[in-house]
Parts: structure tokens; sequence; C-alpha cells
């Protein structure tokens, strides 16, 4: 019996340390409600860990089958950010959703947002344009 747990203690050690370490990715991001027309909106996302090295934005027109992206970039120490493209005049909102990625194993991404976009030159909120 001692023999048996032994052995069963050594396999739980050895599997312990030959596993990976997974990394957690996680984004912070504040949705964007509003884009004004003819603007390019900003979208900023804070993601951890350090080591993710893929940080996108995808996007689209609601209704077409495709999103597209952009990769999100900044300065060291400061918060990652991209800017999508001016909405086409008729559209009437985008869906857009941020991944990280670490490894093909360790990716995370957010839910879909899906913000308005304004026929006046300003929005009603504190939407980043530009």
């Amino acid at each position: 019996m001692v023999r048996t747990l032994r052995k069963c203690l050594a396999v739980l050690v050895l599997t312990a340390v030959a596993s990976p370490s997974w990394a957690v990715v996680t984004i912070e991001h504040q949705p964007i409600d509003c884009i004004v027309r003819n603007t390019h909106a900003k979208v900023e996302a804070r993601y951890a860990p350090e080591s993710v090295a893929q940080k996108r934005v995808y996007f689209r027109a609601p209704g077409t089958d495709d999103f597209y992206w952009v990769e999100l970039a900044g300065d060291p120490g400061a918060t990652p950010s991209a800017f999508l493209p001016k909405p086409h005049p008729t559209t009437e909102s985008i869906e857009y959703y941020l991944q990280g990625e670490v490894s093909a194993a360790d990716r995370a991404q957010t839910e879909r947002f899906s913000p308005v976009v304004s026929t006046m030159t300003f929005c009603q909120n504190e939407a980043k344009n530009f």
C-alpha cells in the first residue's frame, strides 16, 4: 500500500512539473456606443499578460459575412489602440470585438459590440472619434 501511494505521488509530481503553464489572456475594454459618420473611431484596450503578441479588433457591417481586422498598437506603457475605417454613408451600425493571442492555445476575445453610426456631427456620449 505504501509503495502504491509513493508511485501515485511520483506520478502527480511529474505531471505537475511536466504540465505547461498556461497564460490566461484578459482584455479590458470600454465599449464604444456611437461612431460619428465620416470619422475613424478609436478603439482602445488593455491586454494581459504583457506577452500578448497579437492584439486585434475585428469589425464588420451587420448583415455581412466577413469580419475585417486591424492591429492595436502603442508605445510601451501606453494603452494599445487602433482606428477603424470610416463607416460607409449608408451604414447605421457596426459590429466589433477584440481578440488577444499569446499562442494558438492562449487567446481570448470579448463579446461583440454594436455601436450606432450617428448621422449628426456628434454622438450623445463620449465616443472617441477622430
